[in-house]
Parts: structure tokens; sequence; C-alpha cells
């Protein structure tokens, strides 16, 4: 009921604390020896087996901390994400449990149907439970309050999309528009529209529930509800929404609903919903009146948990990772196992390290983020071979980028590590002496009589022991002029390319693709002066939108004005054409977003970012600092005094 982002936030940061507890997620069930175990869902057994030594040994890949008899249960779950229904066989895995002998027969190619409290067995000792996949499905990943663990090809996850204090935001229908159908319980299909529109004027209709999301805005604060007088809407209102006073009037593409939520829900409303912002309602249509939808209020969000999914796996699989190292610390592994990536600056190169600071709006001060200083090595031709990430301003490195290029200086391989994490004295510390590899890309180029074409293919890393683990590849094409042709990227549990990009012969995109995050697919037509845009038009082919913005431009080339309906971007350029300036101003003249730019005269690399961001509902100012030196850096800097001190 609170906003997502930062329930999440919080969630992964408790988490993380305590990820040096590096256990499979299970759940212990009130069942012990010789209780009666029953089915927690309807699906179909795959497997049972009281045999310990069967189960570690079978093709089942059941860990042994599990493996003193296994009951498994494959179970269907549908969930919408991304605006798709997403139908998922799960398997729910007891522990300690004598299978029932009717089961003991079942398996994959022949699996027995079992009903939900039906009988799987009797307990052998406490029962557990726990749910495991081939992915990080988003469904379970949402719903996750422990770490999943990934051992062989499952990650396994906690009790916690089961349970009904859980909210499952996936599993409500999401709505576009008020034409998109619900399908019912009793198998028809009605949109929102056909709900007002064939209901009976004079009265009050009900409906059977089906959970629904719809995104809109609130421009007034939900109030008591109002006074019940139509003896119908009357007798739903004392058997559906009794208990929920508090009423919420929204409009959703033209149409007027009413939804209603429990008093307490008016602090979380005041104190966190800015009136005009995005709101995403979950809930249930009860019934329509007068044209008007009457629903159910579960809960709301601030954030689409769309958006939320792709970040809750990346920090999964990080959090993964670092457990992974506490873990091998905890048991005193060989120091072989590990490989010292220390770095030295390269003869006839150099180093820099960039601080980053952000401003304290309460003080106006900027403060340095010490976690966030990055150490970069470079090589007598300039290209970057190192990047080290600090644990804190002592220099300890947590973690260590590696890059190498072919004689053309083409990169061909990027090595990501992290360092071994240890305690000394009651504090973390780190030691990249003894490091893990996590990533690897390697790229191979093949020059042809029309251009290039680059392969990269991605590898990620799991331990005791070492295992390679296929993670995407990506395919790419460049012209004789080095320009970009065509990209696709193709992750390994997709057959379908998760992104693809299109140019024309001067390297503008003309088609643009993806499918990681949040879909969207855009397409792009320019007018040209030459090699120069001087009027694009974008479409988004998955909503319709089209926008057009024009280009102008220096004598030397560059671009110093792009205008948009809404904005007009500016941009200023030094003698040597490189950007110093970005100004972002809305069609009344106001500066939403600026960015300045400063650069060293002998490397020619950027020392000075800045970063002046005010949308409104995204507000920001931060900014980034090169030193060519380990020792006397300043404090308190001013990043505007340092725009007028360093050379444009």
């Amino acid at each position: 009921m609170k906003k997502i982002l930062s329930v999440l936030i919080a969630l992964f940061v408790s988490i993380l604390c305590s990820a040096q507890n590096f256990t499979i997620p299970k759940a212990a069930l009130s069942i012990g020896k010789g209780d009666l175990v029953p089915s927690l869902v309807s699906g179909q057994v795959i497997y049972a087996t009281g045999d310990a030594k069967a189960n570690t040994g079978s093709s089942m890949h059941i860990p042994a901390e599990l493996a003193n008899g296994v009951v498994i249960v494959r179970y269907r779950v549908d969930y919408y994400y991304k605006n798709k229904i997403h139908s998922m066989y799960y398997q729910l895995l007891y522990s300690n449990i004598i299978p029932d002998l009717k089961f003991n027969q079942a398996s994959m190619e022949n699996p027995i149907p079992v009903e939900a409290n039906e009988k799987l067995g009797i307990g052998n000792d406490t029962v557990f439970v726990v749910i495991r996949v081939a992915d990080l499905d988003p469904h379970l990943v949402l719903c996750a309050q422990r770490l999943p663990l990934q051992i062989g090809p499952y990650w396994y996850y906690g009790e916690e999309s089961l349970l009904a204090g859980t909210a499952k935001y996936l599993t409500f229908r999401p709505l576009l528009s008020k034409h998109d159908t619900i399908v019912f319980p009793d198998g028809i299909l009605q949109s929102l529209e056909d709900i007002v529109t064939k209901t009976n004027s004079s009265g009050a209709d009900t409906f059977p529930t089906v959970p629904i999301k719809i995104k809109t805005v609130m421009n007034a604060y939900p109030i008591q509800k109002h006074p019940i007088i139509d003896a119908s809407e009357k007798i739903i209102q004392n058997q559906y929404l009794n208990n929920l006073n508090l009423e919420a009037l929204v409009e959703f593409d033209g149409l007027k609903i009413h939804i209603y939520f429990p008093e307490n829900f008016a602090q979380y409303f005041s104190t966190e919903y800015k009136l005009g912002d995005p709101i995403w309602f979950y809930g249930n249509i009860v019934y329509v009146m007068n044209n008007e939808l009457h629903m159910y209020g579960r809960d709301f969000v601030l954030e689409d948990p769309d958006e939320i999914v792709i970040q809750r796996q990346n920090l999964i699989i990080q959090m993964s990772r670092q457990t992974e190292n506490l873990q091998a610390a905890q048991k005193g592994e060989k120091e072989d196992s590990f490989v010292d990536v220390t770095q030295t600056i390269p003869k006839g190169g150099y180093a820099t390290y960039k601080r980053f600071f952000i401003k304290d709006d309460a003080t106006g001060k900027f403060n340095e983020d010490t976690a966030n200083i990055e150490e970069n090595h470079f090589d007598k031709n300039g290209n970057r071979v190192a990047r080290m990430m600090w644990y804190d301003k002592t220099g300890m490195v947590r973690n260590t980028q590696t890059f190498k290029y072919d004689k053309k200086g083409r990169l061909v391989e990027i090595c990501f590590y992290d360092s071994k994490m240890f305690k000394e004295d009651g504090r973390w510390k780190v030691d990249p002496k003894r490091s893990r590899i996590f990533n690897k890309d390697t790229t191979v180029y093949t020059d042809t009589k029309d251009g290039t074409d680059a392969v990269t293919t991605a590898v990620r890393y799991s331990y005791a022991p070492t295992t390679e683990h296929p993670d995407y590849i990506k395919h790419e094409k460049y012209n004789k002029a080095g320009k970009p042709i065509r990209s696709e990227t193709i992750y390994e549990q997709d057959a379908a390319p998760a992104s693809l990009c299109e140019y024309d012969k001067f390297g503008n995109i003309l088609y643009k693709k993806d499918n990681t995050d949040k879909d969207f697919e855009y397409k792009f037509e320019y007018v040209y002066a030459g090699e120069k845009i001087i009027k694009g038009i974008g479409k988004n082919l998955l909503e319709g939108e089209v926008f057009e913005w024009t280009c102008e431009y220096d004598k030397k080339g560059n671009v110093i004005q792009k205008t948009y309906p809404n904005l007009v971007y500016n941009y200023r350029y030094n003698k040597s054409g490189k950007l110093i300036e970005m100004t972002c101003k809305d069609k009344y003249g106001n500066v939403k977003d600026r960015k300045i730019y400063r650069y060293d005269k002998k490397t020619g690399i950027q020392v000075l970012e800045i970063e002046d961001t005010d949308y409104d509902t995204f507000k920001i100012c931060r900014f980034w600092y090169v030193e060519f030196s380990k020792n006397n850096w300043k404090d308190d800097l001013d990043p505007w005094l340092l725009a007028k001190e360093l050379t444009e």
C-alpha cells in the first residue's frame, strides 16, 4: 500500500545485510513426524521418492539438503508481465516426507493429478517446502522476501507467492484502455465499456470477482464514502464493501470509477501521493450504477511493478554472487581457487580517479559518495585497460574490470571480477589479490568487403567448482565507414532477439525494439541535408504515438539545437569540437536539464561533468570530477567554481 519502490529497496537492503546466510529459502510447515501432509496447490505430482540416496542421484537435480524424502508437485500460475499473459509451471518441492504409495510411480512423463489439500504422504520429520523454476521468474521475483538461490539448473524461492498476505501484483489483469477485454470466471469476455453500456441503468449490477490493474491520475484525494441511498446499492455495499469507508473518484479512458479502501489508507495517499502524478490501482470491479464503475481497492503503487522486475533480477544476481564469495570465504577455500587482479599503471600510460558528489538539498552542499570512486588505468595509446571501483576512500578495490584490444584498437575482451570480502577488526574489507570472475564478454571481428561483422559472446560464472553459463550473444554489423548498420542481442533462454536496432548509412537509427526491460518498438524517418538530419519523425509502434523534431547546425557541422514540440535542446562546443554544455528548456523557457563538461588539455579526457536536472517529479544535482593523483584531494568541491576554473 506504500510506494512499491521504497519497499523493495528496503527489502533488498535487508536481504543484502543477511546475504552471508547462504541457504535454500525453504519454509517449515507446521507438520511433524507422523502428521498428514496435504498438498498446498492443485497440480500434478511429477516425482515422489523416500530414498535420500536415490533422490540425490536422480535426474531431478535434488540438493542433498532436501533429499530426505521428496515429493514434487508441478502447478500452473498465470500472470501478466509487460502487458502479456504468461502461463508458468512451477515445482513445489516437499522435503522430509514419506510419499503416499499412489504417487511412487509419478514422473515428468507420467504425472499424477493432485488436488489442493489432498494427502501427499506422512511427515518423516519437520516438513519443508520450497518453490523452484529454471529462471528468475518475474512473478516469483516480485513476491520474494528472501534471497532466491540458484543450484544447478533451478532457482529456489521461498513460499511467499503462496501466502494470502503477499501482494501478487502481476496476477492482476492490466487494462490499457476501456476496450481491453476481461475474462470473467463464467468465460464471458467483456471490457469496462461493455460493462458500463450493457448493464441495468435503474439500479446496481454486480460482477464476478476479477483482479484488474489500471493506471490513472488523481486530481483530488480520497474522501469519506458517499451516502448510499439506492436500496440495491446498499445491499451490495453491505455485502462486499462494508468496511471500506474511503472513496477515491478517478477517470480511466473517459469512464468514472469509484475505488473504495479502508480508512487507514488516507495517510498513505496524503503522505506519498502528489496529485496529478501517475498512480496504479489494483482491485476488483464490484458493481456498476448510473454508468459508473465501483471497485474494491486492494492496493495502489506509485511505480509500475513491471518496471521493478528487472531491477530486482539484477540485484538478486549481484547479491547471489556476493553471497557465494562470502560462503567460499567461510569454508576456507584454497587460495589457488582465486585470481590476483591487482592492477598496475601500464608503461607510458596514466591513471585517473573519478570522484562522485551529490547535492544535499537541505544544506545546499555537495557530499562525496566515497563508495563510488572509480579508478581507471590507460595505456600509452589512451585505451582504458582497467577500471576499479573502490570500497571506500581508503582505496580498497571491491571490483575490477579489465579490457583487451586487438591491433586495430578494437575492444575484444571485458572481464569483471569481484574481490573477496573478509572481516578484520569487526569491519568488512576486500582483497583484489583474491578475486573471482563474474562475467566475461568476448568479441570477434570479421572484416569483409562491405565492412565489419562483430559477434560478442557473454558468459557468467558460478562457483564450487567454477562453471561458465551462456548469457547472451550480440551480433553487430558496420559499413566501410565504421557506421553501425544492424545490432541484435539474443539471450540464452530466448529464441527471439531481446533487442534489435537497424540504422541508415550514416549511422542514424531507423528501427529499435527492446524486450529486456519494458517492451518498446520505435520506427524513425529523416529529412536530410547531405548527411545531416534537419527533421526527424519517430513513431511508437506499440502505442501509436508520433513525435517530430528539427535540428540546426553550426558551420563546423555540430548540432547546436534540437527542437521538439515541448522541449528545446541547445548545445555548445569548444574549439576542438567537444561538447561543453547542453541545456534543455520547456516550451515556457524553464530550464529542465543542464549538463556541463570540461576536458584535460593533455589527454583530452573528460575531467568534469555536472548534471542539474529538474523535471518536477525528478530533481537531482550531481557532478563527477577526475583526479590524476591519489594524493592531495580537496574536500568541499564546488562544481560551478570548477567549471569556471577549468578551460573550456
